[in-house]
Protein backbone atom coordinates (compact mmCIF):
# COMPACT_ATOMS: atom_id res chain seq x y z
CA UNK A 1 0.00 0.00 0.00
CA UNK A 2 2.88 2.35 0.69
CA UNK A 3 3.89 2.56 -2.99
CA UNK A 4 0.47 3.73 -4.13
CA UNK A 5 -0.02 6.00 -1.12
CA UNK A 6 3.21 7.77 -2.09
CA UNK A 7 1.42 8.61 -5.37
CA UNK A 8 -1.54 10.17 -3.54
CA UNK A 9 -3.80 7.13 -3.68
CA UNK A 10 -5.73 6.37 -0.51
CA UNK A 11 -5.96 2.69 0.42
CA UNK A 12 -8.76 1.47 2.67
CA UNK A 13 -8.91 -2.12 3.89
CA UNK A 14 -12.48 -3.44 4.17
CA UNK A 15 -11.74 -7.10 4.79
CA UNK A 16 -14.26 -9.79 5.57
CA UNK A 17 -14.02 -13.58 5.65
CA UNK A 18 -14.01 -15.65 2.48
CA UNK A 19 -17.37 -17.20 1.65
CA UNK A 20 -19.34 -14.71 3.74
CA UNK A 21 -21.10 -11.42 3.14
CA UNK A 22 -19.87 -8.14 4.60
CA UNK A 23 -21.47 -6.91 7.81
CA UNK A 24 -23.95 -4.04 7.73
CA UNK A 25 -21.31 -1.91 9.45
CA UNK A 26 -18.74 -2.68 6.77
CA UNK A 27 -21.21 -1.90 3.97
CA UNK A 28 -22.12 1.38 5.72
CA UNK A 29 -18.42 2.28 5.95
CA UNK A 30 -18.01 1.53 2.22
CA UNK A 31 -21.03 3.60 1.20
CA UNK A 32 -19.83 6.52 3.34
CA UNK A 33 -16.40 6.30 1.74
CA UNK A 34 -17.97 6.41 -1.74
CA UNK A 35 -20.31 9.25 -0.80
CA UNK A 36 -17.48 11.28 0.74
CA UNK A 37 -15.18 10.71 -2.23
CA UNK A 38 -17.68 11.44 -4.97
CA UNK A 39 -20.06 13.97 -3.49
CA UNK A 40 -18.78 15.66 -0.36
CA UNK A 41 -15.28 16.99 -0.95
CA UNK A 42 -14.88 17.94 -4.59
CA UNK A 43 -18.10 16.68 -6.14
CA UNK A 44 -16.34 13.85 -7.97
CA UNK A 45 -13.90 16.02 -9.91
CA UNK A 46 -10.89 13.83 -10.63
CA UNK A 47 -11.99 11.12 -8.22
CA UNK A 48 -11.77 7.43 -9.06
CA UNK A 49 -12.45 4.45 -6.84
CA UNK A 50 -10.82 1.10 -7.46
CA UNK A 51 -11.99 -2.11 -5.83
CA UNK A 52 -9.74 -5.13 -5.48
CA UNK A 53 -10.09 -8.48 -3.75
CA UNK A 54 -6.66 -9.78 -2.81
CA UNK A 55 -7.60 -13.45 -3.20
CA UNK A 56 -9.80 -13.00 -6.27
CA UNK A 57 -12.78 -14.74 -4.67
CA UNK A 58 -15.44 -12.31 -5.85
CA UNK A 59 -15.65 -10.08 -2.80
CA UNK A 60 -14.83 -6.86 -4.66
CA UNK A 61 -17.93 -6.96 -6.92
CA UNK A 62 -20.10 -7.12 -3.79
CA UNK A 63 -18.99 -3.63 -2.83
CA UNK A 64 -19.28 -2.38 -6.39
CA UNK A 65 -22.84 -3.59 -6.65
CA UNK A 66 -23.68 -1.82 -3.37
CA UNK A 67 -23.07 1.48 -5.14
CA UNK A 68 -25.78 0.85 -7.68
CA UNK A 69 -28.51 1.84 -5.22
Amino acid sequence: ARVVEDKGIVCVDLAYADGTTPSKELVAKWLKLVDDALYSQNKGDGVAIGIHCVAGLGRAPVFGSDCAH
